[in-house]
């Protein structure tokens, strides 16, 4: 993947908030999703935050996020030496109202030029990633050469498209694949679902 080529399409305005959707508990979210802030930050100079959402379930991670548009003083906040700050937001399946999700972003643009959300489909309730996607200026989806994948992405873009306002999220599809793995036509199959690879 071409980090630097994907980055400068992102130098805009203040306010930009990216939404990576990981379709796979083995996708590398969590590194992948660093090393783009990290090159962003890089690349730009500016104040990078990467959110991560986490399901709510049996193990409650370290939260220093909140929907209710607080920013919490603490240590896993802080600009790391990496240059950007990451925050833990615990997502319950009794998803917040829309404009908290709204608020929250706001607020994280007072103090970040770029937001970017990390999301792992299968570990969040739908309706929280849908509601991310649709605050996002643009989405990033990354999916495995399986059927599953692009089945679930599939079902994704067409919860979203009817619902646009006129101002619809970007969707990037992103195909990951492993050592020795061939793209055997997923690329055609990704690009009739949501657009070029």
């Amino acid at each position: 993947m071409n980090v630097v080529r994907a980055i400068r399409g992102l130098e805009t305005p203040r306010g930009r908030t990216v939404t990576l959707a990981f379709f796979s508990r083995q996708l590398p979210a969590q590194t992948l999703s660093e090393q783009l802030a990290q090159s962003l930050h890089s690349e730009t100079g500016r104040p990078v935050a990467l959110v991560r959402l986490k399901d709510g379930g049996k193990e409650r991670p370290a939260e220093n996020l909140t929907l209710d548009g607080n920013l919490q003083a603490s240590p896993v906040s802080l600009p790391a030496s990496d240059g950007f700050s990451r925050f833990n937001l615990t997502i319950t399946e009794d998803l917040h109202p829309p404009d908290r999700v709204e608020a929250l972003l706001e607020q994280l643009h007072r103090r970040f030029h770029y937001v970017l959300i990390e999301a792992v489909a299968e570990e969040l309730p739908a309706p929280a990633l849908f509601e991310f996607l649709r605050r996002s200026n643009r989405g990033y989806l990354f999916v495995r050469a399986s059927n599953e994948d692009v089945y679930h992405m599939d079902l994704l873009v067409r919860e979203l498209r009817p619902q646009g306002t006129g101002e619809e999220v970007q969707l990037k599809p992103v195909l990951c694949l492993g050592n020795n793995e061939l793209v055997d036509g997923y690329d055609t199959l990704i690009q009739r679902v949501v657009g070029p690879i």
